[in-house]
């Protein structure tokens, strides 16, 4: 079964305006808006479900638009973005939940990851050249996660790594709109090649897709993460991945020493733009539901058939 590579704009029905958060990235899926449930390919849950770790709470939420959807054989799309890394479980198939938290061993069928859009750089930083050592920065809070401690420690700890560590005491030093401290977390991914982005609270780093978009390299602890479009970015060859917090170093040393760190920051951005933008995420977004749409399709088609052979 092939589906087609153009297929006509996404029918999407949704009872109310779209959360401004989001509303950049459907208007990039490619979607026209039905006033007809019945007409439409996607039912969607219109509000971005924002810092909610409570599974209860969720599926409350969202529990009146998947009856629709499942009464109307149509696919809820739901987007989420918290430290939860637990499932989020509704009886049925009708169910596409993107979420910024996920954890591998967690994940069920209707979860997919997404990255996470806000805050990144509209422009990339000049590819910082190759010094005497790797210079490897982190600004913010150390303590959130014990990954993320041990692997500051490790780092700081490694005589052939140059580390600026810019050390916090809470989120954003406690002032998350502060010119100031916002200007210095850039500045230290800037004058860095590589910025610490492992895991804080939930399972996901905001982080690491900002790090991405100012054009220099993710450094991280591999803790199970489920990245986006990983079918299409050979993530393990793009950012420093290691298994343990101990392993970090050694592999940022072989990283900058093996690669044209200038088209290594370079690619970075790259790879933010086409994919993980709200453009480039928005269009791999709609690709992928095409897809699910045309499967779903075929689906129903076989099973008419079925019944009135």
């Amino acid at each position: 079964m092939i589906c087609p590579v153009d297929m006509e704009r996404i029918r999407l029905w949704h009872d109310k305006a779209v959360d401004e958060r989001i509303a950049p990235l459907v208007a990039e899926i490619g979607t026209s808006r039905v006033v007809d449930v019945r007409d439409a390919d996607i039912v969607l849950y219109p509000d971005l479900i924002w810092a909610e770790t409570d599974v209860t709470k969720i599926s409350l939420a969202i529990s009146p638009y998947h009856r629709l959807a499942r009464d109307n054989g149509k696919l809820l799309l739901v987007f989420l973005v918290s430290d939860l890394e637990a499932p989020v479980r509704l009886r049925g198939n009708s169910l596409r939940l993107q979420r910024v938290c996920l954890t591998g061993k967690n994940k069920m069928r209707h979860e997919h990851p997404m990255p996470y859009l806000w805050e990144c750089s509209a422009q990339a930083f000049s590819p910082r050249p190759k010094s005497r050592l790797p210079i490897v920065g982190f600004c913010g809070l150390k303590d959130s996660h014990p990954i993320r401690s041990r692997s500051i420690d490790a780092v700081a700890a490694e005589s052939s790594i140059d580390s600026r560590f810019v050390l916090r005491t809470s989120f954003w030093g406690g002032r998350p709109n502060d010119p100031t401290l916002q200007e210095q977390f850039l500045n230290n991914i800037e004058q860095s090649h590589f910025t610490l982005c492992d895991r804080g609270s939930g399972n996901f780093s905001m982080r690491f897709y900002q790090v991405l978009s100012c054009g220099r390299i993710p450094a991280l602890v591999d803790t199970d993460m489920v990245l986006p479009c990983a079918d299409q970015i050979p993530w393990r060859d793009v950012v420093v991945m290691s298994k343990t917090p101990e392993a970090l170093p050694g592999r940022l040393v072989a990283f900058y020493h093996d690669r044209n760190m200038e088209e290594a920051q370079r690619r970075c951005r790259h790879v933010w733009e086409r994919y993980l933008s709200f453009a480039g995420f928005g269009t791999a977004l709609g690709r992928q539901l095409q897809r699910e749409i045309f499967v779903r399709r075929s689906s129903i088609m076989q099973r008419i058939r079925k019944l009135v052979t």
